[in-house]
């Protein structure tokens, strides 16, 4: 099924978070002014099981909108990718993390996504900033194409395992975002699927968040965008979650005419 975004509760306003998380990230270890290099994504990792993110890269931002809250990823100092059902018609955008908070210029959402689908290969949208951000983004991964057998990593501040929302574990004192590993079980230009390996799963408000596989040097790149996938938050559960193939030339093209300046490798 796919993924409702994440509605904010009562009291998780833009304010609050900019607020909080910057008491709640300094507590446990993730106070710098920058944050932590993406080439080093938390290792023991959580999205619904395992462990939260406690010194956060800092191109990984919570999205909200008039629809609700997602993630998304810097992909230039401008520039944020996400999923293009987290929005369901024109409204002001925010994006923001410990280390900033930015208001949206425009959203691109691509051309043949297809709202009534929850399996639309075409779910990527592309925010673009009224400013530059100090960030270091995150290349597009195309040079090998992602395949079944490979481990890849995902972040998101969506939903745990204990149907705690990001302000919930920030008011607990833990890190709001969350990651783990999972396994591509197939891919094709629709989707690339992914099971989780035990370690944890993504749930909602993780929708747009990236899916990130390490190179040979050691850095990471996106493959693919968290799109649908279980409906129980739960660390693991044998049902296949649906994700939106970046390397698919038609989104990688609608991304780069969008984001000029995206590195990609």
């Amino acid at each position: 099924m796919g993924y409702d975004i994440q509605t904010p509760r009562r009291g998780e306003t833009c304010f609050l978070l900019a607020v909080a998380v910057a008491v709640a990230f300094s507590g446990c270890g993730g106070g710098s002014s920058s944050g932590s290099d993406t080439g080093q994504p938390c290792a023991t990792l959580k999205i619904a099981g395992g462990q939260g993110c406690s010194s956060p890269p800092n191109s990984l931002v919570i999205v909200s909108s008039r629809s609700g809250q997602c993630t998304g990823t810097f992909i230039t100092a401008t520039h944020v990718l996400t999923a293009a059902h987290c929005f369901s018609g024109p409204s002001s955008v925010t994006v923001e993390n410990e280390f900033l908070l930015a208001s949206s210029q425009s959203v691109a959402i691509h051309p043949l996504y297809d709202p009534s689908s929850p399996s639309s290969p075409y779910d990527v949208a592309v925010i673009a900033l009224s400013g530059a951000q100090q960030v270091s983004p995150v290349p597009l991964e195309e040079s090998v194409p992602v395949a079944a057998g490979e481990e890849v990593v995902t972040y998101g501040f969506g939903i745990d395992q204990d149907d705690r929302s990001w302000y919930d574990r920030v008011r607990s004192g833990e890190a709001p975002l969350k990651a783990t590993y999972l396994d591509v079980t197939s891919v094709s230009d629709a989707s690339v699927s992914t099971i989780s390996n035990g370690s944890g799963d993504t749930c909602a408000g993780d929708s747009g968040g990236p899916l990130l596989r390490a190179a040979q040097d050691g850095s990471w790149g996106i493959v693919a965008l968290t799109r649908s996938g279980p409906a129980s938050c739960v660390p693991y559960q044998p049902t296949e979650s649906q994700n939106t193939n970046v390397q698919f030339s038609s989104v990688s093209n609608f991304i780069l005419a969008e984001a000029p300046g995206a590195v990609v490798r």
